[in-house]
């Protein structure tokens, strides 16, 4: 949940209207975890901790199919976390489920470009913003820094951490909910390509940390596999951690467990990014 001393920042004017049989903009439910639909206006939410002088920055995408967003274990608690080890965290609540591409990564443009503009008042260096996604939102921050071009220093991230991470929109193996959702399910076939990331890597690829559960049924770990192929194709930089159980969705993990080892592991390789060492 929100709180007292969040400060949010609306990113894109409101979109039309839905028909009558959808339900309210911004409903908030639960099932068994906090999920958030029918987001109709995307926004970011500063989760201001008691951070002096951040190492840096990250946005963070919570997943959620394109359909949802779990804003709570893939969002909140996650930007908690990094704010206790020395990081400015900020939220991206971006457009689900309507009107799907391109509109997500136009709010995830939209967000990197307000927090470099306002870096001073964040007071987080401007050569230090980051993007962390989990699930789709791993799939949206992968857009981010895949498919805007590389001499874009305003609206590209400058490292990219991707969590069991929706990649391929084309392949067998390609998690269909989110690929339906985004493009539609009438699409022309060059659109699923063009949204597949491992088809978008070139060897000036933002830095890459990756995590994956080799047992994840809902969104298979061949879709990392498959990125990690393309980044050693171009000899671009990316860690990879593939733990063998964890299924899917499992957020900061649950300590003592080999999926729960992956947000040290995150520190460490923040480390090489910021010049600060933070405490793991």
């Amino acid at each position: 949940m929100q709180r007292p001393n969040d400060e949010i920042y609306r990113l894109r004017a409101q979109c039309e209207r839905w028909p009558a049989d959808k339900p309210l903009a911004g409903r908030e439910f639960s099932r068994e975890v906090f999920l958030e639909t029918d987001v109709v206006e995307a926004s970011l939410a500063w989760r201001r901790g008691a951070v002096e002088n951040p190492r840096g920055a990250i946005i963070i995408c919570p997943g959620g199919g394109y359909e949802v967003l779990a804003t709570a274990h893939e969002g909140n608690n996650v930007a908690d976390w990094l704010n206790a080890h020395g990081f400015a965290a900020f939220v991206l609540r971006y457009r689900v489920p309507q009107p799907g591409a391109p509109a997500p990564l136009e709010d995830i443009r939209s967000a990197l470009r307000l927090v470099r503009e306002r870096a001073d008042y964040f007071g987080v260096p401007r050569d230090r913003v980051g993007v962390l996604g989990f699930s789709a939102g791993g799939h949206l921050a992968g857009c981010a820094a895949l498919m805007v071009p590389p001499d874009d220093k305003i609206e590209r991230p400058d490292f990219l951490a991707m969590i069991y991470p929706v990649v391929s929109m084309c392949e067998a193996w390609a998690h269909r909910g989110s690929v339906d959702t985004l493009l539609g399910h009438k699409r022309d076939s060059s659109l699923g390509e063009h949204y597949s990331l491992e088809r978008q890597v070139a060897d000036c690829a933002p830095p890459l940390f990756l995590v994956h559960a080799r047992d994840d049924a809902l969104v298979p770990v061949e879709n990392s596999l498959a990125l990690q192929a393309s980044y050693r194709g171009v000899e671009a930089e990316c860690t990879t951690y593939f733990p063998a159980e964890g299924g899917h969705g499992f957020g900061l993990g649950r300590t003592g467990t080999e999926a729960g080892d992956w947000p040290r592991r995150l520190l460490l390789w923040l480390n090489a990014r910021c010049s600060a060492v933070a405490k793991v």
